[in-house]
C-alpha cells in the first residue's frame, strides 16, 4: 500500500478493524459511489478492506536488494549511578545500537531519587517525546521511605513521562543490593507495573538468579564491579527485547523465502507489496517507491502525529477554512469540530496549501516541527508540508513504518477521533457513500486494491496488492482474497494463523461458543463467574467469592471483551488499555499471561479469561503478588474481600469502594446456583452483563462516576488515580480536573455513554443536552430527591450566586456510610468526589438530564 505509485481515492465500504486506520491515505481524485455484492460484503467482514483508484498502478519496478537492519526502538533511559555506570562503563549506547536501537538520551544523575527526577523528564522533554521506549532506573536512593510513599513517587513519575511522551513504552528497573534491604521499594516498583502500564525490568530476580555471575562493591553492595556494568547493559538491552534483525527485500524471511512473483503471476496481480508491521519490506513486485505522489506518506504522518495527543487541539476547533474536494469545487468556509475536520482531510486533495486539517494543527511550519520530533527528517517532512514545493517529495521514505506502527497500536484521544471520523464518514458522507446500484460498482477505476494485516509466526505483516479490473470482473477482488493468502501463507503460515477473531464478529455471535465455555454453568455471564469460583473444589466461600464479584462488575460488568471506555473488542492483541474480564491494562498483556500459564482456548472467551485469572491468584496476579488466593481464603468480610481483590489483583487503592461493597452486597444474598443473577440495587449502579447488554446506559454513567470519584472531599484539587487517567485519555483538553464541566464530559467519554458530550462550559452543556432530544430527556425541575435515577445529570445555570458560575453533577445513588448521593467536581477548588445531591441553590433549580 505505501509503495505504489497511486492517485487515491477512497471509497470506504466498512470500518471493519482498528487497524485498518492506515486506510487514511487514500484521497486525491473524483468520488466514484459503488455497491458491494454479496460476496464482496462477505470478504469485507472477513477482513478484507477495499478500495478504488482511479489511475492504473503500473510502473516500472525498482529494484531494491539492500539490506538493513531493523531498527527495534528509540531509548530514552534515566537513572541514577547504575545508569552513569552503564554510560560511562557499560558501552550502554552502543550496546543499544548493535540491537537495532537509535538513542535518543542517557540521563544519568549520582544520588538522584525518583521525585528530583521529574524534573529531568521535564528538562529532557524534547528527547523524551522522540523515543517509544523509556527506560527508568530508579529507586535505589529512595531507601528509608515507607512503600506507600514510594507508590505515590512511582505513580507521579509515571505521569510526568506521559505527560511528556503517552504512546512510548515505559520500562522500570527494580533495586539489588548485597547490603541493604531492598524489599519495601522493589515492592513498589514489583507491584505497581501493571496498573501503571509499564513493564518490569527484574534486575533483583536477575542477580538472584545467577549467582556468582554479577559482583558489588563493598561499601553499598549496590554498584557492580568488575565487568558488572557491560553485564548490566547486557541485561538492560536483552530485557528491551533487542535484536539485530537483518532482512532483504525479495529474499528469505526466516527459514522460508517469500517468492512474491510466482504468486502475483498466479493470480494475475498488478503489483504486490509485504511490509513487516514497525519493519522494512520483505518483498514487492512492481512496487514504486517512494510514491510519486506525497498523499500516502503525508497522512500517515499526520495520523500519527494526531495519535500521540501532542498538539493540544481542543475537542472542537473552530476551523473556518475555505476547504476543497479534490476536484476543485470549493465548498465555501465553514466551522467544523476537529472529528469533521479530519473527514474532510480524507476526502480533500493532498495539496498542504488547502488542507483544512494542517491548518488546524498550526500551519505547515508547527507541524512540520512537531513531525520532527517524534524523528521524522527534515527531508521526510519538507516535501510534504511545504505548500512552495507543490507536496513533491523525491526523498527516500524511511519512517512509514513508524507511523504505521503507531496508527495500528496507539490508543488515545487521537485514536478516538480518527476512528469515529472514519465511522460517520463512511455512513453519512456523500463522498464516502455507499449505494445499492451495482451499475456503480466499476465507475471510471481501473484498479482494484486492498490492503490487510496479517499475523505470521507471532510478526504483524501488511500486505498490499492491486489487479487491473473491468466493470465485468468482479473476481479480480477474489484474485486479491486468494493471492493474499497465500502470500501470507509464503511468509510461515496463515492469516488466520494467530487465532484471533475475523473483523466484525460480534461477541454473540453463535459461533462464539465452545466446548469450555459450554462447561460454564449459568444464565448469564454474571452467573457463569458465580459459579466457577463458588466451585466447592476451588475452596472459596461465598464471603471471598462476593468480594471478587464485586469488583469484577464494576470493573468489566462481566464482559469478556469490553474495552475501557465502552467498545468491545475479541482482539487484544493490539489493545493498549484495559481489556476483557480483569480490565488488564494495556490489554494486550493477557495474551502473555495466557502463554505463562498454559492456558488454551480463544482468548475472547469467559471461560478462557476465567482459567486465566485462576491461574493468577494461585501463581502471580497482576500486582505480582504471589500465591494471593492464601491471603484471600482468610477473608471472612465481603468489605475486607472487595478490598483485598481491589489491591492485590486490580492494583488499585480503594477508588470507587463504595460500589464494588454494595455489589458484593447482593452476592452475599445469591443461592450459587444456576438461577439469574441477582439484580443489582439502585445504589450499586454496577454494569449489566453479557453481550447486548447496554454500556451507554444510565447505570454505567453512574458506576463510572463512582470509579473515578473521590468517595469524600477531603483530597483538595487532587484526583484519583483513576480520574487522571481517564482525564488524560479522553478529555486532555478540558478546563482542568478540578472543574465540573470536565468531571462530567470526562465520565460520558470513559462510560461510552456519549463520546461527542462537550468538555467546556455548563452552558454549552445545557445547550447540547437540549439541542439533542434523539439522546437526552430533559426536565426543567425536580421536586424530590427521589425521582432522580443513578446517572441522571444535573445542571444549573441561572441566576449570580457562586460568582455567576453554574454546576453540574451526576446523581449515582445513595452511597454508604456517608450516604452521599452525587459525584461532582468544582472549579479551582475540588477534583472529583462524593456528596450530597441539592435540587437548586442561588442559581436557580437544576434541571435534570436523564440520557434515553
Amino acid at each position: 500500500m505505501m509503495y505504489m505509485k497511486l492517485k487515491y481515492r477512497l471509497t470506504l465500504r466498512k470500518i471493519g478493524w482498528v487497524s485498518m486506520l492506515c486506510i487514511f491515505l487514500l484521497s486525491q481524485a473524483s468520488s466514484v459511489v459503488f455497491a458491494l455484492s454479496d460476496n464482496q460484503k462477505k470478504d469485507v467482514d472477513s477482513n478484507i478492506h477495499f478500495f478504488n483508484t482511479d489511475d492504473s498502478c503500473s510502473a516500472a519496478p525498482t529494484a531494491t536488494t539492500d539490506t538493513a537492519t531493523t531498527a527495534t526502538g528509540k531509548v530514552y533511559q534515566i537513572g541514577d549511578s547504575l545508569t552513569v555506570g552503564m554510560r560511562d562503563s557499560g558501552n550502554l549506547q552502543p550496546k543499544l545500537t548493535a540491537a537495532g536501537n537509535s538513542v535518543t538520551q542517557i540521563e544519568g544523575t549520582v544520588g538522584i531519587g525518583i521525585g528530583a527526577s521529574e524534573a529531568k523528564i521535564q528538562a529532557d522533554k524534547t528527547n523524551v517525546q522522540a523515543a517509544d521506549k523509556i527506560v527508568v532506573e530508579l529507586g535505589t536512593n529512595d531507601l528509608g521511605a515507607s512503600q506507600s510513599s514510594d507508590e505515590a513517587a512511582i505513580k507521579s513519575m509515571i505521569r510526568e513521562i506521559k505527560k511528556a511522551n503517552s504512546t512510548a513504552q515505559i520500562y522500570w528497573m527494580n533495586t539489588y543490593s548485597t547490603i541493604k534491604n531492598m524489599s519495601k521499594i522493589n515492592a513498589a516498583i514489583n507491584s505497581q507495573a501493571s496498573a501503571l502500564g509499564y513493564k518490569l525490568i527484574n534486575w533483583s530476580n536477575e542477580v538472584t538468579s545467577h549467582p556468582g555471575k554479577y559482583t558489588f562493591d563493598a561499601s553499598l553492595g549496590v554498584h557492580p564491579s568488575g565487568d558488572g556494568y557491560p553485564k548490566l547493559s547486557d541485561f538492560v538491552v536483552q530485557s528491551l527485547g533487542s535484536s539485530p534483525t537483518t532482512t532483504s527485500v525479495g529474499a528469505a524471511t526466516g527459514s522460508t523465502t517469500v517468492n512474491i512473483s510466482s504468486i502475483v503471476s498466479k493470480y494475475g496481480l498488478q503489483s504486490a507489496v509485504i511490509q513487516e508491521l514497525g519493519g522494512g519490506t520483505i518483498a514487492d513486485s512492481h512496487a514504486d517507491e517512494p510514491p510519486s505522489t506525497p498523499a500516502s506518506t503525508m497522512k500517515l504522518i499526520i495520523a500519527d502525529v494526531l495519535l500521540r495527543s501532542e498538539l493540544d487541539l481542543s475537542s472542537s476547533v473552530a476551523v473556518g477554512r475555505d476547504v476543497y474536494y479534490s476536484g476543485g469545487n470549493d465548498l465555501g468556509t465553514r466551522n467544523t469540530t476537529l472529528q469533521n475536520a479530519l473527514q474532510q482531510m480524507l476526502s480533500r486533495s493532498s495539496n498542504v496549501g488547502a488542507n483544512v486539517i494542517m491548518k488546524a494543527l498550526g500551519g505547515v511550519n508547527a507541524f512540520t516541527t512537531k513531525a520532527q520530533s517524534y524523528g521524522y527528517t527534515h527531508t521526510t517532512v519538507k516535501g510534504y508540508y511545504d505548500p512552495a514545493n507543490d507536496g513533491k517529495n523525491d526523498s527516500t521514505i524511511s519512517d512509514q513504518a513508524t507511523a504505521m506502527n503507531h496508527i495500528f497500536s496507539t490508543r488515545g484521544a487521537g485514536y478516538t477521533i480518527a476512528q469515529n471520523a472514519l465511522q460517520a464518514a463512511a455512513q453519512s458522507d456523500n463522498h464516502y457513500g455507499v449505494t445499492d446500484d451495482a451499475n456503480k460498482w466499476a465507475g471510471t477505476s481501473t484498479v482494484a486494491g486492498n490492503v490487510g494485516k496479517f499475523k505470521v509466526g507471532g510478526k504483524d505483516y501488511i500486505i498490499g496488492l492491486y489487479i487491473n479490473k473491468s466493470s465485468s470482473d468482479p473476481d479480480a477482488i477474489k484474485a486479491i482474497k486468494n493471492g493474499s493468502a497465500d502470500l501470507a501463507a509464503a511468509i510461515g503460515s496463515s492469516p488466520s494463523a494467530s487465532g484471533t477473531p475475523t473483523a466484525g464478529q460480534s461477541c454473540c455471535s453463535e459461533s462464539d461458543t465452545d466446548v469450555s465455555d459450554a462447561a460454564l454453568v449459568g444464565n448469564s455471564n454474571a452467573e457463569k463467574v458465580w459459579n466457577f469460583f463458588i466451585d466447592p473444589a476451588k475452596g472459596l466461600s461465598k464471603v471471598q467469592v462476593a468480594g471478587i464479584m464485586g469488583n469484577l462488575q464494576v470493573e468489566s460488568g462481566f464482559d469478556p471483551t469490553i474495552v475501557y471506555g465502552g467498545s468491545h473488542n475479541p482482539d487484544p492483541s493490539d489493545v493498549s488499555v484495559a481489556w476483557g474480564l480483569g480490565q488488564w491494562l494495556p490489554g494486550s498483556k493477557v495474551l502473555g499471561i495466557q502463554r505463562d500459564a498454559h492456558v488454551s482456548g480463544n482468548i475472547a472467551k469467559l471461560s478462557t479469561q476465567l482459567n486465566i485469572m485462576w491461574w493468577e491468584i494461585n501463581n502471580r496476579s497482576p500486582t505480582a503478588t504471589q500465591h494471593m488466593i492464601d491471603g484471600l481464603k482468610l477473608i471472612t468480610d465481603y468489605t475486607e474481600a472487595v478490598q483485598y481483590w481491589q489491591r492485590f489483583y486490580e492494583g488499585s487503592s480503594g477508588q470507587g469502594d463504595s460500589a464494588r461493597i454494595n455489589a458484593a452486597h447482593d452476592w452475599i444474598n445469591h443461592t450459587g446456583s444456576a438461577g439469574t443473577t441477582p439484580a443489582p440495587s439502585a445504589d450499586t449502579t454496577g454494569t449489566s452483563s453479557g453481550c447486548g447488554s447496554s454500556d451507554t446506559s444510565n447505570q454505567s454513567i453512574a458506576q463510572e462516576a463512582l470509579k473515578l470519584a473521590w468517595p469524600d472531599s477531603s483530597h483538595g484539587v487532587t484526583p484519583t488515580d483513576a480520574y487522571q487517567q481517564a482525564y488524560d485519555q479522553f478529555n486532555p483538553h478540558g478546563a482542568g480536573v478540578a472543574d465540573c464541566g470536565s468531571f462530567v464530559a470526562t465520565v460520558m467519554h470513559a462510560s461510552g455513554a456519549d463520546p461527542d458530550y462537550p468538555a467546556s462550559s455548563t452552558s454549552a452543556q445545557e445547550t447540547y443536552v437540549r439541542g439533542h432530544p434523539e439522546k437526552y430527556d430533559v426536565i426543567d425541575k425536580v421536586n424530590e430527591i427521589t425521582d432522580l435515577h443513578p446517572g441522571d445529570i444535573l445542571i444549573v445555570n441561572k441566576g449570580s450566586g457562586a460568582d455567576g458560575l453554574g454546576h453540574t453533577y451526576i446523581f449515582v445513588g445513595n452511597q454508604p456510610p456517608h450516604n452521599y448521593d452525587e459525584a461532582s467536581a468544582s472549579q479551582n477548588s475540588r477534583a472529583a468526589s462524593l456528596g450530597k445531591a441539592v435540587l437548586n441553590d442561588t442559581r436557580g433549580d437544576y434541571i435534570r438530564v436523564r440520557l434515553k
